[in-house]
């Protein structure tokens, strides 16, 4: 085996070396990516046995076909979450769409039989959006503060250099003394931080100003909470100590563009000093609102004004959303571009 690793425990590369040994593989060397860390011989053969039944179908389409053809390409968004996070821990994947729904089950059969059972398609009225309040918490991902259930509160302040955070009792105000409050709001914090790093996908060099504890035992106690949230996370993270100001300073890799840049773009009116919806949020919000209207109109055609770069869109790559929309809604729906129109708004109109 040709083991790559970035690891310096001993222990740990042992542990990898002697779960390696245990696959059933007969060729050539094996790569192991950091991600690997921790992980058992069931993860691995799952890992294994995907790649050697794609490897598998390449070859044979390759037999098939004649040169120029593409052989492969990386697999659409759905069965990439699917990919890489579902497994035995989760209970249920509901999935929204019956196309989607049924790509995913012929994917599972494929290289998961085992998981098949758990993804269940979602029959309700409302969307699956709707039911689990997933618009809520992604508008709360775009908010700087974040209340805790407490009454304390945490802002979240992203910079080019860095991501700052700070913790707040707020409305808490315990029912002790003040030490048992600023333990009790910065082990809620630590935990909804954490969720609000791997939700906000926030990277670099992260610094949480935690609320001054004076008691060393409760500094250990909120530093360990910290520890054991932080190792949920799949991303590759780093966690130095508590500091005499209370600050805790964490490495986290950034894969890829956070929550804020991918949903909000710079805004026009003033000069890039806030933020508006990005274009493909506009068309998703309107989507949303037009299959709203759904079983309560009866219109020809739907007129439908709004702001020329969002007409643009929908005429061009979220195309898709308007044709989804029609079928739905038994319509034909025309576009109005509005330069008077704010970028977010738009109107539904009866013709």
């Amino acid at each position: 085996f040709g083991v790559s690793r970035r690891i310096e425990e001993t222990e740990e590369r042992e542990r990898l070396l002697s779960v390696l040994a245990a696959l059933p593989i007969n060729a050539g060397g094996l790569i192991v990516r950091t991600v690997g860390e921790g992980k058992g011989t069931e993860a691995f053969e799952a890992d294994l046995g995907y790649l050697a039944k794609l490897w598998d179908k390449i070859r044979q389409r390759a037999s098939r076909v004649a040169a120029p053809t593409m052989l492969h390409h990386d697999l659409d968004l759905a069965l990439r979450v699917v990919r890489d996070l579902l497994n035995q821990e989760y209970a249920v994947l509901w999935v929204d769409g019956e196309e989607t729904y049924t790509r995913i089950v012929e994917f599972l059969d494929q290289v998961q039989p085992t998981l098949v059972s758990k993804v269940r398609f979602f029959r309700q009225s409302a969307t699956l959006f709707e039911q689990f309040g997933i618009e809520e918490q992604i508008e709360g991902a775009l908010k700087s503060k974040v209340w805790l259930k407490s009454g304390g509160y945490i802002v979240i302040n992203p910079t080019e250099a860095l991501v700052a955070i700070d913790v707040n009792t707020g409305r808490f105000v315990g029912q002790s003394n003040l030490e048992d409050t600023v333990l009790q709001t910065n082990l809620e914090a630590v935990q909804e931080i954490v969720r609000q790093i791997r939700l906000r996908d926030l990277g670099g060099i992260i610094v949480i100003d935690l609320i001054d504890m004076i008691e060393h035992e409760h500094r250990e106690q909120v530093f360990a909470s910290l520890e054991s949230e932080i190792h949920k996370d799949r991303a590759k993270t780093k966690v130095l100590n508590i500091s005499e100001f209370g600050l805790v300073e964490v490495t986290r890799k950034r894969s890829r563009s956070n929550l804020e840049r991918l949903l909000t773009q710079s805004c026009p009116y003033c000069a890039g000093r806030g933020k508006i919806k990005s274009i493909a949020t506009i068309c998703l919000n309107l989507r949303k609102e037009l299959l709203h209207l759904r079983d309560k109109i009866h219109p020809a055609e739907l007129l439908l004004r709004v702001h020329p770069e969002v007409a643009r869109a929908l005429q061009q790559e979220e195309r898709a959303i308007l044709e989804e929309a029609e079928r739905s809604l038994g319509v034909k729906i025309l576009l109005q571009s509005d330069p008077e129109l704010h970028h977010e708004r738009f109107a539904i109109l009866e013709v």
